[in-house]
């Protein structure tokens, strides 16, 4: 009954709005009917009847596509969970909404947003709400770890969250969940790594501690969450154990010096839990110690509230650096550790692309999946890594999406899982040729192993889909491309590498890239680079010089010596058309371990415009 009637006060309190629909009969026949079945505890019968809304309906509902999700993740229905996302991305599709509906939404997943983005979503709002709608939708897809499918697993985590927390944190409703300040906090972070509880003194304050260990706030530090059960208030966040004190006490500087060693004293009990705890305890000792003979109440109540003051500041700052929001489902979910380089280049029509390599480390993944379903994926005559790898499918794979998360183009790949058995397996290694969009598009890269035995389970019970095994994902803006103007001469990235092979046209880069820029010692350097823009004579030839130098980069008082160049070499080029593309070996085999500064320079002999590009390379030793 509390759903409907909420509904209803969402219907009549929509006239606040300047952006009012009439509602539409249909919808909320079927948002009823839904309603009254789950309220009588018929939950199956009233997914029915909203997934038939879906079906019916000639505008999405946003309204069905909440209640849905919610009840499924109340109701934990894994079976429901792909079908949930899917009704809840429905709903963010509607075409006209009740304002209440859009309000509440937008309040519900303000503590997973950020800031800036959230400000954007109210400026929005007050505009026309039905223009919130796009950009929660980009919200949530820029957040998909799948982004090869249509199933959104972290809008699934993100309910079964709220879920969660509307069962288990009720002790107030002091947030939009109707749940204690815990709420807020799960629902941004999920399970916290270290909790404690404990009673505080003789006015049985309960406290609870929520550390996160892997926010990375601090080399030293966690992200740390103080809450107390006030009196008559229930579970409220505070940002020091000294909040457990009256607040009188703090606006005076008449405080003794009994009561200060009972606030150190009250730090003193959770000094264990977290490292921060440690050091205020730590400095109040200290302070306090040092100052017990002879210290006056005006100077102990200065240093209890300059102690409050600056433990509330470093609170603040940890917090700020912690991040907006984290899955637990995709940390704890095996990662193909991957790394992506990108080179950008000019197409013979000079339109802007960009090279991107993506390497990934498949195995540790498989290995785990393997040893766990090791009766299924093995047959009974073999144990062999490499016939297991039959059940298993490995991709790479690459997308551009526009500002509002669109897909604009994508391209899917299935390298090679090289297994060595005598020493660490090399990286399978994709390139991909991404074009330029515009510098706000998104390119997303992603890394993906799958099982397709039928009998085999994952470790782990998360809301991805079962086949799944392993994953990784990187996302960044495209970014700003080569200059395309004509009449200014450019030049590549450059590509570095070893182990020139002959270069057949085949493919663009004809050696063993290193985008660490480390080349083995004994090996000679070799490096890819284009020109563009050059002026072309009448003849139609383009003239230029272009010089290399290679110099041993000098520390601390080395500097101050000559410099004296390792490799020099000058050359005068020409080219048939206004761009130049060559792969070069530079003899370095000779050089010692260290690091190097490639550093090129090129005049185009027409236009006298010069260009100058370097770069950095070390030599390793083994």
């Amino acid at each position: 009954m509390k759903l409907i009637l909420i509904y209803s006060f969402w219907i009549l309190a929509a006239p606040l709005f300047s952006a009012d629909p009439t509602p539409n009969p249909q919808e909320t026949s079927y948002l009823e009917k839904g309603l009254t079945q789950k309220n009588a505890g018929n939950y199956m019968a009233a997914l029915q009847t909203w997934e038939e809304a879906r079906t019916v309906l000639e505008s999405p509902s946003l309204a069905i596509g909440r209640e849905y999700i919610q009840l499924v993740t109340e109701q934990n229905f894994e079976d429901l969970f792909q079908n949930s996302s899917a009704m809840y991305l429905w709903g963010l599709s509607a075409q006209e909404v009740d304002p209440m509906v859009v309000d509440l939404e937008m309040k519900m997943l303000e503590p997973i947003v950020d800031s800036k983005d959230y400000k954007a979503w109210k400026n929005a709002f007050k505009e026309e709400p039905i223009r919130v709608l796009p950009l929660i939708q980009t919200f949530w897809l820029s957040q998909d770890p799948t982004p090869d499918s249509p199933y959104n697993e972290r809008i699934v985590e993100h309910w079964e969250r709220v879920a969660y927390v509307k069962e288990n944190f009720y002790e107030n409703s002091r947030s939009v969940y109707d749940t204690d300040e815990r709420g807020p906090v799960y629902v941004k972070y999920g399970a916290p790594q270290k909790t404690d509880r404990n009673i505080r003194g003789s006015s049985e304050y309960r406290i609870e501690l929520w550390a996160y260990t892997n926010h990375n706030v601090s080399p030293i530090y966690n992200n740390l969450f103080i809450f107390g059960d006030f009196p008559g208030q229930g579970f409220v966040e505070v940002a020091t154990v000294f909040d457990f004190f009256q607040p009188r006490q703090f606006n005076s500087r008449n405080i003794s010096n009994a009561t200060l060693v009972a606030m150190r004293e009250s730090v003193r009990q959770f000094a264990g839990f977290d490292p921060l705890l440690a050091y205020q305890y730590d400095r109040l000792l200290f302070e306090t110690q040092k100052t017990t003979f002879g210290l006056d109440g005006v100077n102990a109540g200065a240093l209890a509230i300059g102690f409050r003051n600056e433990f509330t500041s470093t609170a603040r700052r940890i917090h700020d650096k912690a991040p907006e929001e984290v899955s637990t489902y995709e940390e704890e979910f095996p990662q193909i550790p991957m790394t992506l380089a990108k080179y950008r280049f000019l197409d013979d029509a000079n339109k802007p692309f960009t090279i991107a390599y993506l390497e990934s480390q498949p195995l540790g993944p498989l290995v785990l999946d393997i040893a766990h379903n090791e009766d299924s994926v093995f047959t009974t005559n073999s144990d062999s890594l490499v016939q297991a790898l039959d059940f298993y499918t490995f991709a790479h794979g690459m997308q551009v999406r526009g500002n509002n998360w669109e897909l604009l183009t994508s391209e899917k790949l299935y390298p090679e899982i090289i297994v060595d058995v005598e020493q660490d397996s090399p990286p399978s290694t994709t390139i991909f040729t991404v074009p330029y969009v515009a510098e706000d598009a998104w390119q997303v890269f992603y890394a993906q192993i799958k099982n397709n035995h039928p009998n085999t389970k994952p470790e782990l019970n998360t809301p991805f889909p079962d086949n799944l095994r392993g994953l990784n994902s990187i996302r960044e803006q495209q970014g700003q491309p080569l200059n395309t103007d004509t009449d200014r001469l450019e030049i590549s990235d450059i590509i570095i590498g070893y182990d020139l092979r002959d270069d057949d046209g085949s493919t663009i880069i004809p050696f063993k890239a290193s985008h660490n820029g480390e080349i083995p010692e004994g090996e000679n350097l070799a490096f890819h680079y284009e020109l563009y823009h050059l002026k072309q004579n009448p003849g139609g030839v383009a003239r230029f010089e272009i010089e290399f130098e290679i110099r041993k980069k000098q520390r601390g008082l080395i500097r101050l010596l000559p410099n004296e160049a390792a490799f020099t070499l000058s050359l005068t080029q020409q080219s048939d058309e206004p761009y130049f593309k060559e792969n070069l070996e530079v003899e370095t085999s000779d050089l010692k371990t260290g690091t190097y500064t490639l550093e090129m320079n090129i005049v185009d002999l027409t236009t006298q415009q010069e260009i100058t590009k370097k770069i950095e390379f070390e030599v390793k030793g083994e």
